[in-house]
């Protein structure tokens, strides 16, 4: 059995996704289960296409971090996203020094590859 699309995140628990709403040509609207539970389906679904909440880790983790009907709904899981959203940042810098390092390294051949043919 094949399963489509990419895998669930680690934020997949706290929205729906709304398959039938695309916020951008690759993402849909997620929408809080707290705001769902604590204000309904119409505001909550309403206030994520106001704000543009899209199914990506980024975007649900800022509302996430925020939302106090999320930390109203799930107290316990506060913790959870803010570590989720430390540990994604620490390795998009972790990343960026790579590719840094890497596109430096790069500019250094090509300068010796010049060199050596003059």
């Amino acid at each position: 059995m094949s399963t489509r699309g990419k895998p669930s995140h680690c934020f997949h628990d706290f929205v729906h996704v709304k398959k039938e709403i695309k916020i951008n040509q690759s993402n849909y609207l997620a929408i809080c289960r707290g705001c769902i539970t604590v204000k309904g389906w119409t505001w909550a679904e309403t206030e994520a296409q106001r704000i543009k909440m899209s199914n990506t880790v980024p975007s649900i983790g800022k509302h996430l971090s925020e939302c106090d009907n999320f930390k109203t709904i799930y107290p316990d899981k506060i913790n959870y996203v803010k570590e989720n959203i430390e540990e994604r940042k620490q390795k998009a810098a972790e990343l960026r020094t790579a590719n840094n390092l890497k596109k430096h390294l790069n500019q250094g051949k090509k300068f010796k590859i010049f060199y050596k043919y003059l």
